[in-house]
């Protein structure tokens, strides 16, 4: 198989993530890890393994609802087991960044990605041809694949700017919230202070002593062995 058709294939699979968002459970989180293995390329953020049942979840969903790419996935599976698993990766992680969208912006996600991938196709052939009619034919074709893109991006970074806009209306009002209640914070303090409760932390924070196994910012410590890479 080409660089060009694993390429392809590639990013048709990524977008294959906004397809199967009705198949993962809310709340469900990926059992995936990151690893090294004679199809890593080396290149990029690590791949990740799917387990047997994520991966048959992944592939019975798509199967039914995108079969075009699924028999895409299956042919690049039988040419090059490690570009589709590499390719498998990709999907997953790409399904994991959009589950939680609304169906339109999943949609231009999507879309998204399809023009992307389609305009380098394109441009490819634009720059290959010879006849001033094809030329142009392309050049049309071109432009209007970019135009999609451009729209689709306008519409994530509409998303995007709104969720940051909700995210601090949220912290304005809890931050309104803790001024108005200054007096019980204080005094609450003083209290855990004098108790043995609060800590005098570095950096930010409320100072309370942090729960068994948390760090005073309130993440899990890391266990030793989650610490050591993985062979």
């Amino acid at each position: 198989m080409s660089k060009r058709s694993i390429l392809t294939a590639t990013v048709l699979l990524v977008a294959c993530g906004a397809a199967i968002l009705s198949a993962q459970p809310a709340g469900k989180e990926p059992g995936s890890r990151p690893v090294k293995g004679p199809w890593a390329d080396g290149e990029g953020p690590p791949p990740v393994v799917l387990s047997p049942q994520q991966e048959a979840e992944f592939l019975g969903v798509l199967e039914t609802k995108r079969p075009d790419e699924f028999a895409q996935l299956k042919k690049l599976k039988e040419e090059s087991p490690r570009a589709y698993r590499w390719a498998l990766a990709a999907a997953w992680r790409a399904y994991q960044v959009i589950k939680d969208m609304p169906p339109e912006i999943q949609k231009a996600h999507e879309d998204q990605l399809h023009a992307r991938v389609e305009s380098w196709r394109v441009s490819r052939e634009l720059l290959a041809a010879k006849d001033p009619a094809a030329k142009d034919k392309l050049h049309a074709r071109l432009t209007e694949l970019l135009g999609i893109e451009f729209d689709a991006e306008q519409n994530l970074r509409d998303y995007r700017l709104n969720q940051l806009e909700e995210q601090l209306k949220r912290l304005r009002a809890d931050l309104k919230d803790r001024a108005d209640r200054r007096t019980a914070v204080v005094e609450q303090n003083l209290q855990d202070l004098l108790s043995g409760k609060l800590l005098r932390p570095k950096g930010d924070g409320d100072g309370r002593r942090p729960p068994e196994g948390r760090s005073p910012e309130g993440r899990p410590r890391p266990s030793p062995a989650a610490s050591r890479p993985v062979e």
